[in-house]
């Protein structure tokens, strides 16, 4: 029974920064995974724009960025993940040899127990580690589902958005153009810069340049 409770206590603190680890890398990996889905997305229903501009594949580096991102979220994720699971089993797993060490100890020096009580304790124990194990490896399952099932109920929790439900009439179809600036990304110069435009109704406006 001492040497469970000993093991169960080296390995408490453990368990709590796992936690913590989950709970903070998971959030990333979550919000990196939301993040890489609506620039995939992005990148699906403005292809043909984006065709026409050559900035397909490798150049569009939003898309790059954010599945780059969420790989190595995934990676440390996993892999931290893994290394403290395995310390926890080795901590549970050193309660059956230092029963038997314990018990071999006090058949040899005082006597006072028989081999069919260190044979119980010992199936004890196992009996006793491999649901604590089960719950180790089942542990950061469940804290990563927590936090998906918070951000599900954090979307239901929006409160529905009210306003004006019937469509309105513009009062003018001119279109005006106030200190409009574009630039295709972030690498080329802008090419509209500090516009300033009002287009009358029924008018043909064409902007002209190089492309």
């Amino acid at each position: 029974k001492e040497t469970k409770e000993t093991c169960c206590i080296i390995a408490y603190p453990l368990i709590l920064w796992m936690n913590a680890f989950i709970d903070r890398w998971s959030t990333k990996h979550l919000s990196s995974t939301s993040e890489s889905s609506a620039r995939l997305v992005e990148y699906i229903l403005g292809i043909k724009i984006l065709k026409s501009y050559g900035l397909t594949g490798e150049k569009f580096t939003s898309l790059r960025d954010a599945l780059n991102h969420t790989k190595q979220t995934i990676l440390t994720l996993e892999l931290v993940s893994i290394f403290f699971i395995i310390a926890l089993y080795i901590i549970v797993e050193l309660g059956v040899p230092l029963i038997l060490l314990y018990s071999t100890y006090l058949y040899f020096s005082e006597g006072n127990i028989d081999p069919a009580t260190i044979l119980f304790a010992l199936i004890l124990a196992v009996r006793f580690y491999i649901p604590v194990q089960e719950a180790i490896a089942l542990s950061t399952e469940f804290k990563y589902l927590e936090k998906a099932i918070g951000r599900i109920g954090a979307i239901f929790k929006i409160p529905s958005q009210t306003g004006i439900t019937h469509a309105q009439t513009p009062l003018s179809n001119t279109i005006i153009f106030e200190d409009v600036n574009f630039a295709y990304d972030d690498h080329h110069a802008p090419i509209l810069k500090n516009m300033n435009l009002k287009i009358e109704e029924g008018s043909i406006t064409a902007f002209v340049g190089t492309s």
